[in-house]
C-alpha cells in the first residue's frame, strides 16, 4: 500500500515536471469564423480580422509563430479548454471564464445589445425578457451571463450572430442579444429593414486574449506584446484600421458616463431654447432624455450587479463611483468613501497600488496588480484602466486562490523531498526515451552498474550492453501505449548480482500519454531468501523421494523371504497336523500369525510407497459402496471380532449408496479403520452406521468402544510411522502407517474424514462421500 500511494504522488510531481518543460515556440490561434470584425474567414478562406492582426503583431514584436484555426466557436472554445489544440484564443472577461483560462491585459472594451423586430412591442431591457425568447450565440460571453443571472430567459443558441439575425428576421425568438460591434459589421453588408436595436447598451466588457489555464509563460508573452504594441502606437494603428477613430464612450467606464451627462445636458439646453418655438420637438426631447436616464441607470445596475468590486477615482484621486460590491471587499459603506480622497479613506492602500497607479495614468497602460491588505488580512487582484479623467478599478478578493497557491507549493516541496529521501530508485523519461527527472538513489546505481554517470536529456536506452537497450525500449514503448506495468529483473556487475521490482506508468497529460513514471524496488535480498528456501524445498522432497524408493526396495526384499516362510511353514503344519502337541501347534500359529503381520506391513508400506511416487493409478467409476464395499469388509472382519468376543455390527436406512470412487482404496480406508477398531477394542462394541444429511451427502460412522486418544496425539494422528505409543514397550502392534494411508486414499475419492476421540472412551471416525444418484 505504501508503494502505491508513493507511485500515485511520484506521478503527481511528474506531471507538473513534464509540463514545466514542454514550452513551445509555435502556438495556435483559434477564433469564431463569423465574428467580423473581430476575427473571420474571408471569401477566399483566409483568416481576417481586428483581432488576427493583432495576433500577427505580436508573433512578429516576440518572435514567435503563429497558426491560425478559425471555426464555430462553441467548438474552438472547447478545444481550448479541453484539449492541447489550441493555445490561444479570445474572450469577454468574465469571473466564470476566468476560472477556466488565463486572461491577458485587456486591449477594448465592448458592449452588447438588445434587437427586436420593429411590431415587437414591451421590450426595452434585460427585464422585459421574463419568459421570453432570446437567441444568442451558444458559448458567448451574452450565453454565460444570461444563464447565470438571468434564468427565466429561455435561451436559443446559433454557432455565430449573423445566424442569430437571420433567425430574428425570420419570425423565430422574440429578441437576439449580440456585440454591438459585430452586428454593426453585419447591418453593413447586408440589411436587416425589420430588426431594430431595444433599449441602451448592455454588458460593458473588457476583450482580452486568453491562454489555457496555468499557461503562465504565454500569457506573459502576449502581456508583453500588447504593451509592445500599445508603446510604438501598433495597437492604436491597427484599431483604426478596423474600427476608425473610436469614440470616445466607449474608451473607458468614466468617458462613457461623462459622455452621457454632457449629452444630457446639451439636450437640456437645447430643449430650454427651442421649448416655445415646437411643443413636439420638447416631447421629442424629453423622450430622448429619459432614454439616457434609462441608459445611465442600465449602467449602474451593470456595475452593481458585477461579481468584482468597482470604483472610479478622478486625477485628484477622488471616488467618483463605486458599486457594492467594491464597498464590501474593502469593508466599508459606499456613501462613507464616495467623493472621498482614495488615500485618505485608505491609507493601507498608497504603499501598495500608488506607484502602479501613477504609472498606469501617466503611460496611459492598462495594468496588472497583486497586493496584500493588511488591515483586512486580504490578497486582492486588481485590473486598473486608465482615462484622460482618472482611472477604472476593478478588483476581486484572491485570498483563497492565494492559500491554494502556497499549499500547492508546499506539496511540490514535500513531494520532491520524498523523492529524494526516497530509498529506492526512481526516474522518469519522455516520448523520447530521454531522462527528465531522476533521484540520488538512481543516479548512484547508475554509475555503480553501468560505468557512466547519468544526465537529464540522457538517452534511457543507450547502454553499453546492447541487450538491455532492447529491453528498455520494448518495456518503455508498452508504457508509452498507455499500459501499466510490472516486472522483475536482475543486473550482475562484477560479483555482485541485484534482484530489482519494477513498476511502469504512464504519464497522462489531457489525455495524451507524455512520457513514462519507473518506480524501481529493491528486492535482492528477498530474492536470496525465496531462492534458499526453493533449494531447501527441493533438497527434502528429494531426501523424500529417496526414502520412499529406499523403502520400496526394502520391502520387496523382506516381502520375498517372508511368503517361503508363510508357505513351508503352512506345509510343515498340514503335514504334521496329527502329531503336533499343543506347544507345536502354538508354534505353527505363532509363526503364521507374525508372518502375515510382517506381510501387512509391507503392503502398507509398498502402499505408501506408491502413493508417495505418485505411482498409484486409480480407477474412479461408479460404486456401490454398501454392497461393493462395506459389507465384504464386514464379512473379512467378522470372525475376527468373534475371537475378541466384539459385537461387529452394520445399519443402514437406505440399501444402496452410490459414489463414484476407487473400488481399491475404498476397501483399504474401510479395512483400515475397522481393522484399527477391533485391534484397540478389549471388550464392548465396533459399529458401521451409514446415512445421508442435509446436504444430502453420504455419511458413514465406524465407531468403537475402545481405548481411545488422547487429545495431544489427535493432531499427528495421520502422519505416517507416527503412534501414540512408541518404541518397543507399546501395548498394541501396528506400524503407524494406517492411518497416513487412508488419509491418502480419501483425498483420491475425494471424501472427507473426521475423528472424535476421549482416552479410554473409545474413538468415532466419520466419513463424508458425495452421493451419486
Amino acid at each position: 500500500m505504501h508503494n502505491l500511494s508513493l507511485l500515485i504522488i511520484i506521478l503527481f510531481l511528474f506531471n507538473c515536471h513534464f509540463q514545466a518543460q514542454t514550452e513551445k515556440t509555435k502556438y495556435v490561434y483559434g477564433g469564431d469564423k463569423n465574428f467580423s470584425p473581430y476575427e473571420y474567414l474571408n471569401e477566399e478562406g483566409e483568416p481576417e480580422g481586428f483581432n488576427i492582426d493583432v495576433i500577427k503583431a505580436i508573433a512578429a514584436e516576440m518572435q514567435i509563430e503563429v497558426e491560425f484555426k478559425l471555426g464555430h466557436w462553441s467548438q474552438i472554445r472547447e478545444e481550448l479548454e479541453r484539449t492541447n489544440k489550441i493555445d490561444i484564443s479570445d474572450m469577454f472577461y468574465s469571473s466564470i471564464r476566468d476560472s477556466l483560462v488565463d486572461f491577458s491585459i485587456p486591449f477594448t472594451i465592448a458592449y452588447d445589445e438588445i434587437f427586436i423586430r420593429k411590431n415587437t412591442k414591451d421590450i426595452n431591457s434585460l427585464e422585459d425578457l421574463y419568459k421570453k425568447k432570446a437567441i444568442v450565440q451558444n458559448m458567448s460571453f451574452v450565453y454565460d451571463k444570461l444563464k447565470k443571472n438571468y434564468p427565466s430567459i429561455d435561451l436559443i443558441t446559433v454557432e455565430s450572430e449573423p445566424e442569430a439575425l437571420q433567425l430574428l428576421s425570420s419570425g423565430i425568438g422574440d429578441c437576439a442579444i449580440l456585440s454591438q460591434t459585430v452586428t454593426r459589421n453585419i447591418f453593413q453588408v447586408k440589411n436587416y429593414p425589420n430588426i431594430i436595436r431595444a433599449g441602451s447598451p448592455i454588458f460593458p466588457k473588457e476583450y482580452a486574449f486568453v491562454v489555457k489555464d496555468g499557461n503562465s509563460e504565454l500569457l506573459r508573452i502576449i502581456n508583453n506584446g500588447l504593451v509592445r504594441l500599445k508603446d510604438k502606437k501598433i495597437l492604436d494603428e491597427i484599431e483604426d484600421n478596423w474600427f476608425g477613430q473610436k469614440e470616445e464612450e466607449y474608451k473607458s467606464i468614466k468617458t462613457f458616463v461623462t459622455y452621457l451627462i454632457y449629452l444630457l445636458i446639451f439636450l437640456l439646453l437645447i430643449t430650454s431654447v427651442i421649448i416655445g418655438w415646437n411643443r413636439s420637438l420638447k416631447k421629442q426631447v424629453l423622450l430622448k432624455t429619459a432614454s439616457l436616464l434609462d441608459a445611465h441607470k442600465n449602467f449602474s445596475d451593470t456595475l452593481e450587479n458585477m461579481n468584482e468590486g468597482f470604483y472610479l477615482v478622478n486625477k485628484n484621486w477622488t471616488i467618483i463611483n463605486i458599486n457594492e460590491h467594491a464597498a464590501i471587499l474593502l469593508n466599508k459603506n459606499s456613501n462613507e468613501v464616495l467623493n472621498k480622497n482614495l488615500w485618505e479613506e485608505f491609507p493601507h492602500l498608497k504603499a501598495h497600488l500608488y506607484l502602479a497607479y501613477i504609472k498606469s495614468f501617466e503611460m496611459q497602460k492598462i495594468s496588472h496588480i497583486e497586493f496584500f491588505f493588511e488591515p483586512l488580512e486580504r490578497w486582492y487582484e486588481n485590473r486598473i484602466i486608465p482615462s484622460e479623467n482618472g482611472l477604472a478599478v476593478f478588483f476581486r478578493d484572491i485570498t483563497e486562490k492565494k492559500k491554494a497557491d502556497e499549499i500547492i507549493k508546499e506539496s511540490e516541496s514535500n513531494l520532491k523531498s520524498l523523492i529524494e529521501n526516497s530509498t529506492e530508485a526512481i526516474w522518469a523519461i519522455d516520448s523520447e526515451y530521454k531522462f527528465i527527472i531522476y533521484n540520488n538513489i538512481l543516479e548512484k546505481r547508475f554509475y555503480e552498474f553501468f560505468e557512466n554517470p547519468i544526465s537529464k536529456g540522457m538517452s534511457a536506452i543507450n547502454f553499453k550492453r546492447v541487450e538491455q537497450n532492447e529491453f528498455w525500449k520494448n518495456k518503455y514503448d508498452m508504457a508509452l501505449s498507455g499500459k501499466k506495468l510490472s516486472f522483475e529483473i536482475n543486473i550482475r556487475n562484477h560479483n555482485d548480482l541485484k534482484y530489482y521490482e519494477v513498476y511502469l506508468n504512464p504519464i497522462i497529460i489531457d489525455k495524451v500519454v507524455k512520457g513514462v513514471s519507473v518506480f524501481r524496488i529493491d528486492i535482492t535480498e528477498s530474492k536470496k531468501r525465496e531462492i534458499q528456501l526453493t533449494e531447501a524445498k527441493e533438497k527434502a522432497e528429494k531426501s523424500d523421494k529417496l526414502k520412499t524408493e529406499f523403502l520400496a526396495q526394502i520391502s520387496h526384499e523382506i516381502r520375498t523371504p517372508i511368503n517361503n516362510i508363510l508357505n513351508y511353514t503352512g506345509l510343515l503344519s498340514d503335514k504334521y497336523s496329527g502329531k503336533q502337541d499343543d506347544d507345536t501347534q502354538l508354534i505353527f500359529e505363532s509363526v503364521a500369525s507374525s508372518s502375515k503381520r510382517i506381510m501387512r506391513t509391507i503392503d502398507m508400506i509398498l502402499n505408501m510407497s506408491e502413493i508417495q511416487l505418485g505411482a498409484y493409478n486409480s480407477i474412479i467409476k461408479k460404486i456401490d459402496l454398501i454392497d461393493d464395499v462395506i459389507k465384504p469388509i464386514m464379512n473379512e472382519y467378522n470372525y475376527n471380532a468373534i475371537d475378541k468376543n466384539i459385537d461387529l455390527t452394520f445399519s443402514s436406512a437406505y440399501d444402496k449408496m452410490f459414489v463414484n470412487g476407487d473400488q481399491y482404496s475404498l476397501l483399504q480406508i474401510f479395512s483400515n479403520l475397522i481393522d484399527n477398531a477391533i485391534k484397540y477394542t478389549k471388550e464392548g462394541n465396533v459399529s458401521v452406521d451409514a446415512s445421508l444429511n442435509y446436504d444430502n451427502e453420504i455419511v458413514i460412522t465406524i465407531t468403537d468402544t475402545g481405548i481411545g486418544i488422547s487429545d495431544e496425539f489427535l493432531p499427528n494422528i495421520f502422519e505416517p510411522f507416527r503412534q501414540e505409543e512408541q518404541g518397543y514397550t507399546r501395548s498394541y502392534e501396528g506400524n503407524g502407517v494406517g492411518l497416513a494411508l487412508v488419509k491418502k486414499y480419501c483425498e483420491i475419492n475425494n471424501a472427507i474424514i473426521e475423528v472424535k476421540s476421549s482416552k479410554l472412551e473409545g474413538t468415532t471416525f466419520t466419513l463424508y462421500f458425495e452421493l451419486v444418484k
